[in-house]
C-alpha cells in the first residue's frame, strides 16, 4: 500500500490489513467467545459460511477452541486477551499492533500471551509490540526500537531491557531543562542537543562562540562526536 496516494474507498480495506490488540479487552459480555470473534466478521458483511470456516481455525491458533461457548466472565484474564487477539486476526492482517497487551496480566498469563504472539509471527504476520515490561523484552530478544519523545533513540536487532540506558535518557532530559533555563535568562545565547547514535550537547556563549559539553571551545562550529554509549 502507498498511503500517500490512497483512495477513500481503499481505506477500509487497508484497515483490515492491520490488526490491533489493546491493553483493555473490550469484549462484549453478552456474547460467547466464538460470538465475540465472529462479530468482527459480521459487521463487515462476511457470509455465515465463511465465518463458520474462519472462526474455529482462529480459536485453535490462540488455544481457545475448547472454550468457544463460554462467556468472557467465565474465562481468565489471559484467555480474554487471547479472544482479543483472535478477533484481531479474523481478517488475516499483514500487521498486528499490540499496545501493552500484557499490561493487565500476571506473569504466567503474560508468558502465555507472548507465546501466542510468537506463534502468530511464525505464521507470517508482522507484529509491532508496544511494552514497558522488562520481562517481555528480555524474553523475546527480538528487534527492539526505543522511542523517546516521538523519536527513535535506539534500535537493536536482538534487544534487551537495559536500565542504564533509560537512566541516561532521564539525565539527558535534565540537561535539556538546564540549557533551556540558562537560555531563558540570557546566560547562554542558544543551545543544540542531538540524541541519535551519540550524545552531543553544544551551547552558544554571549560572544557567539559554540562550546561542547566538556567546556572546550568548538571553533565556532557545531560538529564532531564527544562520546558514544
Amino acid at each position: 500500500w502507498d498511503i500517500t496516494d490512497i483512495r477513500p474507498y481503499e481505506i477500509p480495506m487497508l484497515r483490515r490489513q492491520i490488526g490491533v490488540v489493546f491493553q483493555d479487552f473490550n469484549l462484549l459480555p453478552q456474547k460467547t467467545v466464538v460470538e465475540n470473534v465472529a462479530f468482527a466478521l459480521q459487521v463487515c458483511g462476511t457470509s455465515q459460511k465463511s465465518i463458520n470456516a474462519i472462526v474455529p481455525q482462529i480459536l485453535q491458533i490462540v488455544g481457545l477452541d475448547k472454550k468457544a461457548n463460554r462467556y468472557p466472565g467465565q474465562i481468565s484474564g489471559g484467555e480474554q486477551q487471547r479472544v482479543v487477539i483472535a478477533r484481531s486476526l479474523v481478517h488475516a492482517p499483514k500487521l498486528l499492533v499490540a499496545d501493552e497487551p500484557t499490561g493487565n496480566l500476571d506473569s504466567l498469563n503474560t508468558y502465555e500471551i507472548i507465546e501466542v504472539l510468537k506463534k502468530i509471527n511464525e505464521l507470517g504476520t508482522t507484529i509491532v509490540l508496544v511494552t514497558h515490561n522488562r520481562e517481555v523484552v528480555n524474553l523475546l530478544r527480538r528487534r527492539v526500537i526505543t522511542l523517546d519523545r516521538g523519536m527513535i533513540v535506539n534500535d537493536q536487532e536482538k534487544g534487551k531491557y537495559v536500565i542504564w540506558f533509560y537512566v541516561f535518557i532521564f539525565l539527558s532530559h535534565l540537561v535539556i531543562c538546564l540549557a533551556e533555563f540558562l537560555a531563558e535568562f540570557g546566560i547562554i545565547a542558544d543551545y543544540d542537543f542531538n540524541f541519535g547514535d551519540d550524545f552531543d550537547l553544544f551551547w552558544c556563549g554571549p560572544d557567539g562562540s559554540w562550546y561542547n559539553h566538556h567546556g572546550r571551545k568548538n571553533g565556532g562550529a557545531k560538529g564532531g562526536r564527544q562520546f558514544a554509549f
